[in-house]
C-alpha cells in the first residue's frame, strides 16, 4: 500500500507557498490521468500537462497517486 502525504504549504511568516506537483497520476471524480498540478494560495489553479510555472517548490509524484482537494477522513476521535 502506498503513502499518504500531507503536503503543508504555508511559509514561515503565515504567507502560503506556490506548489507545482509534477507527474502524478491525478484522480478526480470524473476522470483520472497522468499529469500535473499547480496550487497557489490554497488553491488549486491548473491541472494539465507540462506545466512551468515559478513556484516555491516542486514535487516530483511520478509513480504516485494524487487527489486534488481530497480529504482524508480516517480519524481515531472517540466521540
Amino acid at each position: 500500500m502506498g503513502k499518504w502525504y500531507r503536503i503543508d504549504i504555508k511559509k514561515e511568516g503565515g504567507d502560503y507557498m506556490s506548489l507545482l506537483i509534477k507527474n502524478g497520476f491525478i484522480v478526480t471524480a470524473s476522470d483520472k490521468y497522468t499529469g500535473d498540478i499547480f496550487i497557489e494560495n490554497e488553491i488549486v489553479k491548473e491541472i494539465g500537462l507540462n506545466i512551468t510555472r515559478v513556484v516555491d517548490e516542486i514535487i516530483d509524484a511520478n509513480g504516485k497517486y494524487v487527489v486534488p482537494g481530497g480529504i482524508d477522513i480516517h480519524t481515531h476521535f472517540n466521540l
